[in-house]
């Protein structure tokens, strides 16, 4: 495996991103050729030396052969998880709003996500298009009578990310 993965007990996860290379060796007669097939498919793929693309959500399995000069096969299998859903992304604001909507600019916003494989790694927002900010705490010091528009990343630990945005206007106090 090349490229993001994970070991969540005795399973590999992968992102769509992370590529499988296949190599091998024989010392007494030379290697002749590599194949493989996945999830039991009965039809082996001769491997060209090109990474392998793997990105269909789910548990797979990869069987790969090798052959030498005098056709004697071996044969190995690799069991893993392609993960390629971002976190869920949620968010609160400190205090409720009022009748008509409207936050009062003294309110926080505590951003969260999860992921149910690997979990979140990291949180990132940006307010009015502004610049890129990594969240450590709750966002605070909006101002009076303005509208706002945060956007939200969310990226889990093997890369994948998730968006959100919120729109909400702050009250006269």
């Amino acid at each position: 495996f090349v490229g993001p993965q994970f070991i969540k007990a005795d399973t590999i996860l992968i992102s769509p991103k992370t590529k499988l290379v296949l190599t091998g060796t024989d010392p007494e007669s030379g290697l002749k050729s590599t194949t493989y097939s996945f999830d039991n498919a009965n039809e082996e793929k001769p491997y060209a030396s090109k990474p392998i693309d793997v990105t269909l959500q789910g548990l797979h399995t990869l069987n790969y052969f090798g052959y030498d000069n005098v056709n004697n096969k071996n044969a190995r299998s690799a069991l893993f998880y392609v993960d390629v859903e971002g976190p869920q992304i949620s968010s609160q604001f400190a205090v409720a709003p009022s009748k008509d909507g409207k936050f009062p600019s003294y309110t926080s916003l505590f951003l969260s996500a999860t992921d149910k494989e690997v979990g979140a790694g990291e949180i990132r927002y940006t307010i009015d298009n502004g610049k890129e900010l990594l969240y450590v705490a709750p966002i605070k010091g909006f101002a009076k009578n303005k509208e706002y528009t945060i956007k939200i990343k969310a990226i889990d630990l093997l890369g994948n990310m998730s968006e959100s945005t919120i729109n909400f206007k702050t009250d006269r106090y």
